[in-house]
């Protein structure tokens, strides 16, 4: 299982890979869902998983 607390550098090409590869993405649509959920492990691998319709809880305010 993977730690939630784990924080993925959409800026690091290492660790995009190395999240891309865990999560079986593509790269691209690693960065993608970094971009709309930020870099939170959780966050990002729960917007994959729902197909990318969630949104940031800072947009919400």
């Amino acid at each position: 299982m993977i730690d939630p607390a784990h924080r993925i550098d959409p800026h690091t090409s290492a660790s995009v890979t190395e999240w891309a590869e865990k999560l079986r993405v593509s790269e691209g649509e690693l960065i993608d869902a970094v971009t709309a959920v930020g870099d939170r492990v959780a966050d990002v691998e729960r917007h994959l998983k729902s197909g990318g319709a969630q949104v940031k809880q800072d947009d919400l305010r």
